[in-house]
């Protein structure tokens, strides 16, 4: 694997990682050379908060969606 699919592996990894429990919704929007993940969740002390960040292709948005996918859901 590259060092830029490292990089951005490891920025999904990190982004989901700030929450203590995600949406049940997962939002992908397309842009003219990446795509826009928008996460939505709760905190460590229970707050709600979102995080919007890019990503250059698909397979990256699946792999946001695997990590997504095994996060804690809010209630």
């Amino acid at each position: 694997m590259g060092d830029q699919q490292t990089c951005c592996l490891e920025q999904v990894n990190n982004f989901i990682s700030e929450f203590k429990s995600v949406d049940e919704d997962f939002n992908i929007r397309r842009i003219q050379n990446a795509f826009i993940v928008k996460i939505d969740g709760r905190d460590s002390n229970d707050n709600w908060m979102n995080r919007e960040f890019s990503v250059p292709n698909i397979e990256y948005v699946n792999q946001c969606v695997l990590q997504w996918s095994q996060a804690p859901k809010s209630n």
